[in-house]
């Protein structure tokens, strides 16, 4: 879910609606057209991991009980709880540097940084455009050295890519 809204109980919804529905039928909503085995995963989730603390009572709010959902929060300045994400945000980082007038890293100074968002000349359905194809890609080819196989995936033939350790544990 993109957004550019503060954190409350209606972007917290979103996020988890998109979260939990049918990726193909999200994609056509956008006019973009994948497979269901592009990208498969739908349906509630047992965890949701979250590093915002101001979330905390909007999510809480989001589910009853019965939801049987439990919502983890990381500590305050402690990205390293949530390595996968951080690690996920500097390869797209990386993936779109250079590739979309307007990116601007963080070293740059703000001179540059006003010049670059002259530049940028993305829509939100552009932006979600890229973000999906680069998801689809991570998932399903990608090799993810942070991703810990067990005995009975390797035996399984079960590599470090996203996709492939999903399915083994669906």
């Amino acid at each position: 879910h993109i957004t550019a809204k503060n954190p409350s109980a209606d972007t917290a919804r979103a996020i988890i609606f998109n979260a939990f529905r049918d990726k193909q039928k999200f994609c056509s909503e956008l006019g973009i057209q994948i497979s269901n085995t592009d990208w498969p995963m739908q349906n509630k989730c047992r965890n949701i991991f979250c590093d915002n603390a101001e979330m905390k009572a909007e999510l809480a709010r989001c589910f009853s009980r019965d939801a049987h959902i439990t919502v983890h929060f990381n500590k305050e300045g402690h990205s390293q709880d949530k390595g996968l994400v951080e690690r996920a945000f500097r390869l797209l980082h990386d993936a779109v540097k250079g590739q979309v007038d307007g990116y601007s890293p963080d070293q740059v100074p703000e001179g540059v940084k006003r010049i670059l968002r002259q530049k940028a000349v993305l829509n939100i359905n552009e932006l979600y455009q890229i973000l999906i194809m680069y998801i689809i890609i991570y998932n399903n080819y990608s090799l993810n050295e942070g991703i810990e196989l067990s005995k009975e995936m390797y035996m399984d033939g079960v590599s470090q890519i996203p996709r492939q350790a999903w399915d083994w544990g669906i």
